[in-house]
């Protein structure tokens, strides 16, 4: 979708983009005891900021996977999104010409 889109970089692409992402999540395998119990030990006594975690496959599993059953996040996103509604609109795209 990053690459596919017809959208204009911007506000739409981007909430268009982070759906998808948090969407994606029921369509992944969930890792494995092993990766579970690997990150937990990596991570025991240890302080990391959200940047660092998000690299780290179960705990960025684990939080989109809230995300997407919690839908706050998502909804709290989009009216974030709607605040400047004129950034919310792409130029209409004509599919006559591209073929």
């Amino acid at each position: 979708m990053r690459d596919d889109a017809k959208f204009l970089p911007g506000l739409l692409r981007d909430l268009v983009i982070e759906f998808e992402d948090l969407v994606a999540v029921r369509c992944e395998e969930e890792p494995s005891a092993l990766k579970r119990k690997t990150h937990e030990k990596n991570i025991a006594g240890k302080t990391y900021d959200e940047e660092e975690l998000s690299t780290m496959e179960v705990w960025s599993y684990d939080k989109r996977k809230e995300r997407v059953e919690d839908w706050n996040w998502i909804y709290g996103r989009f009216c974030r999104a709607v605040e400047d509604p004129s950034q919310l609109s792409n130029p209409p795209f004509d599919h006559a010409a591209q073929t």
